[in-house]
């Protein structure tokens, strides 16, 4: 009875993984059947005989190919099946995206001529798209082609078995050096598995918004299913605005354990986290840099920045982010009242199809660094981009959210801008060029914010 003996991926470049012991309790940070904390693998997915080698996790990036390919070495072939061509198929069996959405076949191999008992199918992905694997997958064979006419036709499908896997593809040339340790499974799973539903309709500006929103809270994690901002394990400090992961204007970096430490304990005890832009532009670029290069994603510093008038991370729509205090509201119907507050300052992000140098971003401040009013902003700043032949799309999972699919202008008109006494300043620069766990160079803010 034919059987499959391994499953390995193809000349991988490994990615370290890193797999907490405090919370080994949560199904999230757990294996497939929930019976101990995850121990990440190799390339080698399966085989046969090698106890619990196919629940280990593995993760990898790929280099200048058009995809990426899982080889399936099958056994015992039975003689009546040898000389037609047959496909290998997967199906999700028991996964995540079976359980939520019965989303059920994967893809399929290409067509290969049989005549040994031994085979080796490949089953190619593209490497485009970032892709996460987790949960017990069908492999069977289908004939290809008709039986008609055949003596002794055989049969059209040879069910083989169900095997648990957990595999994640990155398909970023490289990460940034943030991640030089590893990058955390319950990281790669709360965002890289939603992608399973991308696969025939992937783009970049899809996975930027999925990415998005998962920050934002209007999708969630793992599955990547609808929510409600109002609903997530992070809101808005709507006390002073401080963070809570991001530190010195997010100068230093993002605390990204203590953030993956938010979420279980949100599953576990319940307990909300205040967070404020710093923190929500930290950590969605982090996991842009899962998927797309991070020389494409951009972080902005905007000081004034002006009234908001939209949801905000954990809260619905707001006009005036700061109302702890019983005196101030979540929303004015009086847009003049005096009481209403705005952005001091902002930081988010934007992506662009071309990666920019540190040479572009010097050159870009200088440019738009004369700018005194939010007119002379932009018109230096698509001067830049018409220059340039760059297209820079904003993202902002603080408020909106904005999911990249804005351009700065078409941003910009959404900010009730105000006129205070503060000097106007902007700029624009890559935080992982340089230092591991820090940002590339310091802000330069406002002369009064310090």
């Amino acid at each position: 009875m034919a059987y499959i003996h391994r499953i390995e991926v193809l000349r991988p470049t490994p990615q370290t993984i890193l797999v907490t012991d405090s919370h080994e309790d949560l199904p999230a940070d757990q294996n497939w059947k929930g019976t101990s904390k995850a121990e990440p693998g190799g390339p080698v997915l399966y085989l046969r005989g090698t106890s619990g080698a196919s629940e280990k996790p593995f993760a990898f990036l790929q280099q200048q190919q058009d995809r990426w390919t899982l080889e399936v070495e099958i056994h015992d072939i039975g003689p009546e099946y040898l000389g037609q061509s047959w496909f290998l198929s997967v199906e999700d069996q028991n996964t995540k995206a079976w359980r939520e959405k019965g989303d059920d076949k994967l893809l399929n191999s290409w067509s290969k001529e049989v005549n040994e008992s031994t085979a080796i199918f490949s089953l190619p992905f593209s490497a485009a798209i970032p892709q996460g694997l987790w949960g017990e997958y069908v492999f069977y064979m289908t004939l290809d082609g008709s039986t008609e006419g055949i003596p002794n036709p055989p049969k059209s499908r040879i069910d083989l078995e169900t095997i648990p896997l957990e595999v994640y593809y990155l398909p970023a040339p490289k990460l940034p050096k943030f991640f030089g340790s590893g990058v955390p499974l319950l990281f790669l799973r709360m965002f890289l598995l939603p992608q399973r539903h991308e696969r025939r309709r992937f783009t970049d500006a899809s996975w930027v918004r999925n990415v998005t929103e998962i920050c934002f809270g209007s999708r969630k994690p793992f599955d990547g299913s609808r929510a409600f901002t109002t609903d997530h394990w992070l809101v808005y400090n709507t006390g002073d605005g401080s963070p809570s992961f991001a530190s010195q204007y997010g100068e230093a970096g993002i605390n990204l354990d203590a953030w993956l430490d938010a979420y279980r304990n949100w599953k576990q005890h319940g307990v909300f986290t205040r967070v404020n832009c710093y923190d929500q532009a930290a950590v969605t670029e982090l996991a842009l840099c899962l998927g797309m290069s991070h020389e494409r994603i951009h972080w902005e510093f905007h000081q004034v920045y002006g009234f908001i008038n939209s949801d905000i991370v954990g809260w619905e729509k707001v006009n005036s982010p700061y109302f702890d205090n019983v005196k101030t509201f979540q929303k004015y119907n009086d847009k003049k009242d005096p009481a209403r507050q705005p952005f001091r300052n902002h930081a988010y992000l934007s992506w662009s199809k071309l990666p920019l140098t540190s040479e572009q971003y010097k050159a870009y401040n200088t440019q738009v660094g004369g700018a005194k009013t939010r007119e002379e902003y932009l018109s230096a700043a698509n001067a830049f981009n018409e220059e340039h032949k760059l297209n820079m799309l904003m993202i902002d999972s603080c408020g909106g959210p904005h999911v990249g699919d804005e351009t700065r202008d078409e941003y910009e008109a959404k900010i009730e801008h105000v006129d205070l006494k503060n000097p106007f300043s902007s700029y624009v620069k890559s935080n992982y060029s340089e230092h591991p766990k820090r940002w590339a160079e310091e802000h330069h803010l406002g002369a009064d914010i310090r």
